[in-house]
């Protein structure tokens, strides 16, 4: 799960990762699903993982397999307020109640490193490169930032900051 929140690979991706695909602490990797050569700066948390697992990789698991274990590890971690989930299906609004946890998944950690590049101040061009999207409008949609972030995120930017 660390591995898709500091390269914002998909799970089938990130799972196939081998010490071949390091290389000068850039990561280099054709994506399963577009079939796209991506090159992925190396985060210093994740050379950090690496270094303390003997450059190990952990084995890979099934798609399944590891959204069941990222639940539950969500739920040991205190993820557990109760939230709600809005999705329109059959243009009727559905919403459904579940403990936060239970909506964790791979995906999430893709979208997590999206909003993360996005909120340290990556432009939108490069993490739009990373994630292999053809169109920026595909990344925007990944990058989950509240309003008040996003104040934050702007306030000592020199039109507000007047420096």
């Amino acid at each position: 799960f660390l591995f898709g929140c500091y390269t914002a690979l998909r799970h089938s991706d990130y799972s196939r990762l081998d010490a071949l695909h390091f290389k000068d602490d850039i990561i280099r990797i054709w994506t399963v699903k577009k079939d796209k050569k991506v090159f992925i700066p190396m985060h210093y948390q994740l050379r950090e993982l690496l270094k303390r697992r003997n450059n190990i990789l952990p084995g890979p698991i099934s798609d399944q397999k590891h959204n069941k274990q990222i639940k539950v590890i969500g739920k040991l971690a205190g993820i557990n307020e109760e939230v709600i989930l809005s999705k329109t299906r059959g243009g009727k609004r559905i919403e459904t109640v579940k403990y936060k946890y239970e909506f964790i998944t791979s995906h999430t950690a893709r979208r997590s490193g999206a909003t993360n590049m996005y909120l340290a101040g990556i432009d939108l061009k490069f993490i739009q490169d990373i994630l292999g999207h053809a169109k920026i409008e595909q990344t925007i949609s990944y990058i989950k930032v509240s309003a008040e972030d996003n104040a934050k995120r702007l306030i000592n930017h020199p039109y507000f900051s007047g420096k």
